[in-house]
């Protein structure tokens, strides 16, 4: 009789975890304020059946959301939370969001469609750098290019490429960006 030492394997239901990109990420109940989650970033490993098992990234009595996630996934991308980061891939959801260390970068994806920026409001922190990351998925649209005013920005759309625009914002309130002809309009609200 052959003895191995055993590692636990941690499985979870495929409905817990989402795709951001090139991410998959998981959401945790939050131990520390009730109504509150945590996106955490994983590295999956066997699928099996309706299961899948987490290489990296949670622990054992981590408490992972099974149903719903597309729900807390969707309402991260509409108020704009995207504050994980390569170095710190750990983003607070819920109804108040914490302020977030000093290192995080606000990040949001805009896809740019025939006829809008979607999403067209972006919510962000006052005073935390923000990244985000534009992508015009149509040729039948006048934003080949973006304007935030505010920001003194103002950058070409390419078709199919990913534009990235990184500034801190450093008042609360509105702000606007447009395409190059004002036609099409979003709005990034600074809290």
């Amino acid at each position: 009789v052959e003895e191995r030492a055993t590692t636990a394997v941690l499985v979870v239901p495929r409905t817990a975890v989402q795709l951001l990109g090139a991410r998959e990420v998981v959401y945790l109940v939050d131990p520390t304020q009730a109504g509150k989650f945590v996106e955490r970033e994983v590295r999956l490993g066997d699928r099996a059946g309706d299961t899948v098992q987490v290489v990296a990234g949670i622990a054992a009595g981590d408490v992972v959301v099974v149903n719903g996630t597309f729900s807390l996934r969707a309402e991260g991308e509409r108020r704009g939370l995207r504050t994980g980061t390569a170095a710190d891939p750990h983003t607070a959801m819920g109804m108040s969001t914490a302020a977030p260390p000093s290192s995080s970068i606000q990040t949001a994806n805009v896809r740019v469609t025939d006829a809008a920026f979607d999403p067209a409001i972006l919510t962000l922190r006052m005073g935390v750098p923000a990244r985000i990351t534009f992508t015009r998925i149509s040729d039948k649209t006048c934003a080949t290019d973006v304007v935030f005013p505010a920001y003194g920005i103002n950058r070409a759309l390419p078709l199919n490429q990913n534009v990235v625009i990184e500034f801190t914002p450093q008042k609360s309130g509105d702000a606007t960006f447009a395409c190059g002809m004002g036609m099409l309009k979003g709005t990034i609200i600074v809290q």
